[in-house]
């Protein structure tokens, strides 16, 4: 998966605009094609539906966003320039998208190592209170001859 700000970075980036740009009503033609492109991206690369989409990019209609994404499909399937500028970014995206698996893998085996390490923490603790148990339990059986004391249970 990939979020909103990525996409927005990566087709600001690529078309020299700021973001600021990419979501203010303009009709300049560099940032109408380049805001195509981010929702071309945004419905193809994550899980949000045209409303939630268009509500990101500046409380865009439903139908707004789906206009472009016609656009910009019937322009790939017409267009070399646009097919090659479609390309380009995708490469861009799937080197953040395998970052993001690899981070995601990453902070998955750190959890399941802060898991292991409590689970051993948890049981040095029980470990310990058995390992004194058993010393004073031995201590006063070795006492117990001279001093009246009762047995303390050993935990198991």
């Amino acid at each position: 998966m990939i979020s909103f700000e990525q996409i927005d970075n990566v087709i600001c980036g690529y078309f020299q605009i700021s973001s600021e740009e990419l979501h203010y009503k303009t009709r300049k033609k560099e940032v109408i094609e380049a805001r195509r492109y981010s929702h071309y991206f945004a419905i193809k690369l994550t899980k949000f539906d045209y409303t939630n989409i268009g509500k990101y990019f500046g409380n865009l209609t439903a139908s707004t966003i789906s206009y472009s994404l016609k656009t910009i499909t019937r322009l790939i399937e017409g267009d070399n320039h646009v097919r090659g500028i479609i390309d380009e970014l995708k490469e861009l995206f799937d080197v953040i998208i395998e970052g993001n698996k690899k981070r995601l893998e990453h902070q998955i085996n750190l959890n399941k190592a802060n898991t292991v390490i409590s689970l051993v923490d948890e049981l040095s603790l029980i470990e310990s209170v058995r390992l004194l148990n058993t010393i004073t339990q031995k201590i006063l059986d070795k006492y117990d001859k001279s001093i009246n004391h009762t047995k303390l249970p050993v935990t198991s």
